[in-house]
């Protein structure tokens, strides 16, 4: 991730994921006091496949505090971008709203099958590590 989009999401994000996590009775690592910057950056790490302990022993923080920190920001993020960045149709949506998210999925799916090998790739609206999301 560049710096900048770093700086962008985390800006955005900032004041959902300040202080401790919920349900977490301490928000203090060995080093001190965790920044958003910091949990934010370690959801990143752990999200581009890295180990927990790894991360725990880099920013000096517990097994508990990182799992909860990592649903904090991802429910951050979430709720911060909700349809910005996949618009996944929901029961509670209108019919002009619903149209509109299925319209946006199917050219996400066929933007997708134009660059696979012979178009083998069918139905396919993003992938993550490898992981993809069928329409």
């Amino acid at each position: 991730m560049q710096d900048a989009a770093f700086y962008r999401v985390h800006a955005a994000i900032e004041q959902k994921i300040r202080g401790r996590p919920a349900g977490h009775r301490c928000y203090k690592s060995s080093v001190g006091k965790v920044s958003s910057s910091a949990k934010f950056a370690m959801v990143l790490r752990w999200l581009a496949g890295g180990s927990y302990i790894d991360i725990r022993t880099k920013f000096g923080v517990s097994r508990s505090f990182l799992f909860k920190t990592i649903w904090e920001v991802c429910d951050a993020i979430n709720t911060t971008y909700d349809d910005d960045l996949l618009p996944v149709p929901v029961p509670t949506d209108n019919e002009p709203v619903r149209a509109s998210k299925v319209a946006t999925l199917a050219a996400l799916a066929r933007g997708y099958q134009s660059r696979s090998t012979l178009g083998v790739v069918g139905k396919c609206v993003g992938a993550i590590d490898g992981t993809r999301g069928v329409l």
